[in-house]
C-alpha cells in the first residue's frame, strides 16, 4: 500500500469515527441517570488513557519515528485529530 493510498484510508476511516463520535455526543444528554454515570466513568477513563496517546503521539511527531502499533490503537481508539495528523505528515 502505498503513502497516497494509506493516507486516504486512514482519512476515512477519522472521518467516520468523526461522524460517530458526533452522534454519541449528541445523545449522551438523553441517557437515564444510572446509566448515564457509568457511562461517563468510561468515557472519563477512556478519555484519560486517550491524553496519554495523545502525547505519545505528539512526541512521535516530534522525533520523526513512525510506530505502527500507536497509530493503530489511536485509530481504534478515535482520538487521532486534525491538528496531530498535521503534526504528524510534517
Amino acid at each position: 500500500m502505498t503513502d497516497k493510498q494509506f493516507n486516504a484510508l486512514f482519512r476515512r476511516r477519522m472521518d467516520a469515527y468523526a461522524r460517530a463520535n458526533d452522534r454519541e455526543t449528541r445523545s449522551f444528554a438523553s441517557i437515564p441517570c444510572g446509566y448515564g454515570s457509568r457511562a461517563y466513568h468510561r468515557f472519563k477513563t477512556s478519555s484519560d488513557k486517550s491524553g496519554e496517546i495523545r502525547g505519545k503521539l505528539l512526541e512521535m511527531a516530534v522525533t520523526g519515528r513512525i510506530e505502527p502499533a500507536l497509530l493503530r490503537e489511536a485509530v481504534s481508539r478515535r482520538i487521532l485529530c486534525e491538528d496531530i495528523l498535521r503534526t504528524v505528515s510534517r
